[in-house]
């Protein structure tokens, strides 16, 4: 299917359209000419909000480093992704608060 000038699977169709709903200049700048190409960025992008949507205890400090190069390299391809940075940046406020918590914790236990 064609969702806002990129080709998508039909399973993909209606998180594209949700994407371009709720955050419609996400692809204002992106202009890769080949579709080939616009369907992978595509894809990654997908790939990337869906790990955004796991739970932040869930992410060790590598996914993290790895999601956020991820969102830096789409974003160097055109994107615009303040909103998923955004997501990002709570998940790493979330994750220390929950290893702070943790440290804390275990600091009392030795106690």
């Amino acid at each position: 299917m064609d969702v806002g000038g990129l080709h998508v699977l039909y399973s993909q169709a209606f998180q594209v359209s949700w994407i371009f709903v709720r955050h419609p200049d996400t692809a204002l700048n992106f202009r890769p000419k080949s579709h080939l190409v616009k369907t992978t960025y595509m894809n990654l992008l997908l790939k990337l909000i869906e790990k955004l949507d796991k739970p932040p205890h869930s992410f060790s400090e590598t996914e993290l480093s790895n999601t956020r190069t991820e969102l830096v390299d789409l974003t160097q391809t055109g994107f615009k992704l303040d909103w998923l940075k955004e997501k990002l940046d709570v998940i790493y406020l979330e994750r220390k608060k929950t290893a702070d918590a943790s440290r804390i914790q275990e600091l009392e236990q030795h106690n």
